[in-house]
């Protein structure tokens, strides 16, 4: 049965306009979060007081909660020592420095400029590593990894609660014409396209399929990623690869960590989105990574001195957002339509404007 996409997609169409209607005002709010996550981390660095030999240097760790494994103001109170040619570094939740107090430690030599691996003590749940050029013992240093504190959390709050009403609201007229395209794609689609299916998500699949066999495409956004960057103070000396891109992507910015070194060569690693937040899939080093969400795929490869925890890539990505039709696909259904260059779809953007 032929299939008549211009008026499957004019009808589709009436919807997607009125669900643009939001768009603007919608991705408004999306923004705000972004800046609030901006802002967050902004507050995301290591603060450091009392190591004015700069002895201890690439801070990373990995577990720390505070009021659980620091102080109540998420401080870290370190002990730098050396006996006998091996300096050892340890980490305590209470000025005190008390043995139970004590959350992780590691040693290394005291000579030259040194990595030290920290262990979790006393069941504490906080590792990680550090850079050391020992001078002298020193006592009096304190550390705050990068989470928020309760200050940061009561100023963020704040912040979130910043036009909360009308974000709620601008969310709830957007995803009821979502609802509405819904309804209209397992009804009238399915019909259209006799298809067998009965969820929105197999009924988009569908399509997509249907529309491959049948040479139809919607206007495609243009997407293009940037060349990933390795942060400064990566232990490790490998390399995140070129970034392939699909129509999943959206504008927005990612940062692929190292948690956890347990295994040379297969580490594992998140990676988190500005918009899309932390995607579901870990990347394990030397294997091939994509994400549907994101759309975005890659390979984290091994070279020179092993990955640490703390080691970090980052990379931005951008959508024109010129693809009408796939862009409310992809932000209302987490889908992407068969899609060409702007003048060679066969499904003009004009059907939803």
């Amino acid at each position: 049965m032929a299939i008549n996409y211009q008026k499957l997609f004019g009808d589709l169409g009436l919807i997607v306009r009125a669900a643009n209607r939001y768009r603007g005002a919608f991705a408004d709010a999306i923004d705000a979060e972004a800046a609030l996550k901006a802002a967050e981390s902004a507050n995301g660095r290591y603060e450091i007081a009392g190591d004015g030999g700069g002895q201890l240097t690439a801070w990373r760790l990995s577990g720390a909660t505070p009021g659980g494994n620091t102080d109540g103001e998420g401080k870290l109170h370190v002990s730098l020592t050396a006996a006998a040619g091996t300096a050892t570094v340890a980490l305590y939740k209470a000025a005190a420095k008390l043995a139970g107090d004590l959350v992780a430690q590691g040693t290394a030599p005291d000579t030259g400029t040194v990595s030290v691996i920290l262990s979790a003590q006393n069941s504490s749940g906080l590792s990680g590593t550090v850079t050391l050029t020992y001078s002298a013992d020193d006592m009096d240093i304190t550390i705050i990894p990068p989470f928020r504190t309760a200050a940061h959390n009561r100023l963020f709050e704040r912040l979130a609660q910043t036009d909360t009403a009308i974000r709620q609201t601008l969310v709830s007229w957007f995803d009821a014409e979502v609802a509405s395209a819904a309804d209209y794609i397992v009804r009238v689609v399915t019909e259209e396209i006799a298809s067998t299916f009965t969820t929105v998500e197999e009924v988009i699949a569908d399509l997509a399929d249907r529309m491959t066999a049948d040479a139809q495409s919607v206007d495609a956004n243009a997407v293009s990623a940037t060349t990933p960057v390795a942060d400064p103070d990566n232990i490790g000396g490998g390399t995140l690869g070129a970034v392939a891109v699909d129509q999943m992507v959206r504008t927005q910015s990612f940062r692929v960590e190292c948690v956890n070194a347990d295994t040379t060569g297969a580490e594992l690693w998140e990676v988190h989105a500005s918009t899309d937040g932390l995607l579901p899939d870990r990347v394990t080093t030397g294997v091939a990574y994509a994400s549907a969400l994101g759309g975005v795929s890659f390979t984290i490869s091994a070279s020179g001195a092993d990955f640490a925890v703390g080691d970090i890539f980052t990379f931005d990505t951008t959508s024109s957002e010129e693809g009408t039709l796939q862009s409310f696909f992809r932000d209302a259904f987490a889908a992407a339509l068969p899609a060409n260059a702007t003048s060679a779809e066969t499904i003009n953007d004009a059907l939803a404007e």
